[in-house]
Formats: structure tokens, C-alpha cells, sequence
């Protein structure tokens, strides 16, 4: 009888301590996790160097291939020519400083010139060099420029000259020099951040100097390709 009590008190027993039990598991089941910190949303730029810091110094060089065209000139006598322009600099935010050499020939028909015919054609020579400066709107696919610079011109025209070295002698062109200046108004469509087309046309002129009687102008549109860094 005794042993039959005891196991009574301890169905009773279980009984009360079961839903306690089941109540426990589930506040750890369905327990929340604790919140955790949140962190603000991550920016990452997609736009190139040259945009993201626009104060930083860019080197960038050019090369251009054009036809220089004088004006006030019989255009029978001085023919369109040919003229490569290479230059290189830096730039800052909109504004910049170069360097810029280069060459061209004219055509020069003498058919046309009263006592020279039979003499054929011959060519304009110039060899220059200079220094400038650039403004330029920096921004976007589509870059256009101005640029302002004074020219050290070198100019020849059949006109040789006479040495002799160690071993031998021979002739060579005579240059005259006289000072000029150059604009330039152009764009630059970006290929990519580093390589672009460049459109222009330039503005020169060269005082007489040493070798014309007046004042020149010519012209010259080109394209060619820049590139930066």
C-alpha cells in the first residue's frame, strides 16, 4: 500500500511539472535574437580618377597630323601642305601649360610664278617649336580646349648652304628664323580614360624675321590621338 502512494505522488508530481517544462522550451525556442548594429550603406564610386579628384595634376601628350593653308597667298603658287604637331604638358582642374614641336611643307608651284617657269616645284619648309598654355573644360566623353602659344619658327625655301666636316663636304638647307604665334580650338572624344580623338584647327601666324618681306597667316585643321595620364 505504501509503495502504491508513493507512486501516486510522483505521477501527480509530473504531471504539474510538464506544461512548466514545455513553457521553458519553448521561450528558448522562439526566443528573438538580439538586434544586431546596423551599418550604413556602402557608396562606391564608378567614376573615373580624373573625375573623383579633379585636383590633381594630369600629364598627357598629343600628336597631330593637319594641312596648313596660308591665306592672302595665290593658292595657284602656295599649295595646301602637310604638318605633324606633337605636344605634351600638364593640367590642372581647367587649365594646363605645354610644350609643342613640330614641322611642315607647302608646295610651291613655280609654273605659276613670272620667271620661274620651268623651274617645277619645290617646297616651304618650317621646323618650329614653342611653349603655351591650355583651358580646358575637363568633364564628360566630349573635352573641348583652347590653347594659346608662341612659336620659334625656322624657315626654308632653296636655300642651301655649304660644309665641310672632317672626312667630306656637302650641302644642306638653310633655315631663317622669325617669331609667331598659334591658337588652337579643338575637342577630345574620349575612347577611354586615357586615349582620345582629337578635332581641331589651328590659327598661326610668323612675323617677316629673317625671311618673309611681311607678316604670314595660315590655317591648319588635323586630327590625331591624345593621351594621359
Amino acid at each position: 500500500m505504501r509503495a502504491h502512494f508513493v507512486l501516486f505522488l510522483t505521477v501527480i508530481a509530473a504531471l504539474f511539472t510538464l506544461p512548466a517544462a514545455e513553457a521553458a522550451a519553448q521561450r528558448v525556442v522562439y526566443q528573438q535574437p538580439a538586434e544586431q548594429p546596423q551599418m550604413g550603406p556602402v557608396t562606391v564610386s564608378n567614376a573615373p580618377p580624373s573625375q573623383r579628384d579633379p585636383d590633381r595634376i594630369r600629364t598627357w601628350g598629343q600628336v597631330d597630323f593637319g594641312s596648313p593653308i596660308f591665306y592672302d597667298v595665290d593658292s595657284d603658287v602656295v599649295r595646301p601642305g602637310f604638318n605633324f604637331d606633337l605636344r605634351g604638358g600638364i593640367l590642372k582642374n581647367f587649365f594646363g601649360g605645354f610644350m609643342h614641336a613640330g614641322a611642315s611643307w607647302n608646295n610651291i608651284d613655280l609654273e605659276h610664278v613670272p620667271g620661274w617657269a620651268g623651274y617645277g616645284n619645290d617646297s616651304l619648309k618650317r621646323l618650329y617649336f614653342g611653349f603655351g598654355g591650355r583651358l580646358m573644360y575637363a568633364e564628360g566623353k566630349v573635352k573641348p580646349y583652347v590653347d594659346l602659344a608662341i612659336d620659334f619658327n625656322f624657315w626654308n625655301f632653296r636655300e642651301t648652304s655649304y660644309g665641310c666636316g672632317y672626312w667630306y663636304c656637302s650641302t644642306y638647307d638653310h633655315y631663317r628664323f622669325a617669331l609667331g604665334w598659334s591658337s588652337r580650338a579643338g575637342i577630345q572624344i574620349a575612347i577611354n580614360e586615357m586615349i582620345a580623338i582629337d578635332l581641331g584647327v589651328s590659327f598661326e601666324m610668323s612675323y617677316a624675321g629673317d625671311f618673309f618681306d611681311r607678316t604670314v597667316y595660315w590655317m591648319t585643321p588635323s586630327a590625331g590621338i591624345s593621351m594621359f595620364r
